[in-house]
C-alpha cells in the first residue's frame, strides 16, 4: 500500500469539492436579494425582477412551496426565495404575466405577501 496516497487524495477530493461549491454558487451572482438589479441580457429580454416580501415562511419547505409555485406562473423564468430573509425574487416576463398573478401564486401557496418592489 502506497502511504503518500491517502494525504494525495484527500488533497484532490478537498480541491473537487472547493470547486464543486464554487461552481454551485456562480448562478446566484446573476443577481441576489441584495443586489437585484437586472443584467443586461434580462433587460435585454424585457424581463423584470420583483423583489416580494413575505409573511409567515419559516423553514426550507416554506421556501420550497412559494418557489413551487411562483414558478408554475407563465412568464416567471426564476425565483429565489429566501425564509430567513422573508423574500423572494422572481425574474419575469410582464407580456406574459403581472405582479398581482406573482402575489396570487405566493397567497396560494399559503404565505402573505407583505410588500413587492420591481426593478
Amino acid at each position: 500500500m502506497n502511504m503518500h496516497a491517502n494525504p494525495i487524495k484527500r488533497a484532490v477530493l478537498g480541491t473537487m469539492t472547493a470547486a464543486s461549491l464554487s461552481l454551485m454558487a456562480l448562478p446566484g451572482f446573476a443577481y441576489t436579494a441584495a443586489n437585484n438589479q437586472p443584467t443586461q441580457q434580462e433587460q435585454a429580454k424585457g424581463e423584470k425582477v420583483a423583489n416580494v416580501s413575505i409573511k409567515g415562511m419559516t423553514c426550507n419547505v416554506c421556501e420550497n412551496k412559494v418557489k413551487d409555485g411562483v414558478s408554475k406562473v407563465k412568464g416567471v423564468s426564476d425565483v429565489k426565495v429566501s425564509h430567513e430573509q422573508g423574500t423572494a425574487v422572481v425574474k419575469y416576463d410582464p407580456k406574459k404575466t403581472s405582479l398581482p398573478e406573482i402575489q396570487k401564486a405566493v397567497a396560494a401557496s399559503g404565505f402573505e405577501v407583505v410588500s413587492t418592489k420591481v426593478n
